[in-house]
Parts: structure tokens; sequence; C-alpha cells
């Protein structure tokens, strides 16, 4: 339960399987594991875009922002950001 990567993996993978409420579980569970990665947050505020949960989508992008380690990760969380703020744009 406290490995973050499989987490984040089993996430993955009930997101092809649409099963959307247990991917949002999962890249929940492993920004708690392991709080200051870039890609759970980014991934979590995705999940919560396409859920249609605004606030939370956007609460994750700003996590996201934080723990960006490079410019090209910056631009993702601002890009999510962006999506979160337009809720008629297209979800991933």
């Amino acid at each position: 339960p406290n490995y973050s990567e499989a987490l984040f993996l089993l996430g993955n993978m009930a997101l092809l399987e649409e099963q959307l409420d247990e991917a949002v579980g999962y890249f929940e569970r492993a920004t708690k594991v392991l709080p200051r990665q870039f890609y759970f947050w980014h991934t979590l505020a995705l999940a919560y875009h396409q859920k249609e949960e605004r606030e939370l989508s956007e609460r994750a992008a700003r996590r996201a922002l934080d723990c960006a380690g490079s410019p090209q990760e910056e631009e993702m969380a601002r890009a999510a950001l962006r999506q979160t703020a337009n809720p008629n744009r297209d979800r991933r």
C-alpha cells in the first residue's frame, strides 16, 4: 500500500479501463505516499478534470506547479490550470 509508483500505475490502468473513481483513488493515495512528485499531482489534476471536479482539479494542478522541477513541468502544470479554468475545454 505504500508503493507510490505502483499506486500511480494502478491509477493509469484504471483510467485505461474507464474506471475514473478508482483511478482518482489510486492517484490520491500516491500523492499521500510521495507528496512532492510532480507527475502524481499533474495526473490527479487531469483525472479530477475528467470527473468535472473543478476545484479539486485546480488544487491538484497548483500542487503540481509547486512540485515542478523543470520549466517543462511548470508549463504542464500551467496548462492543467488553464484547462481547469476553462471547463468547456476538451477533457483528457
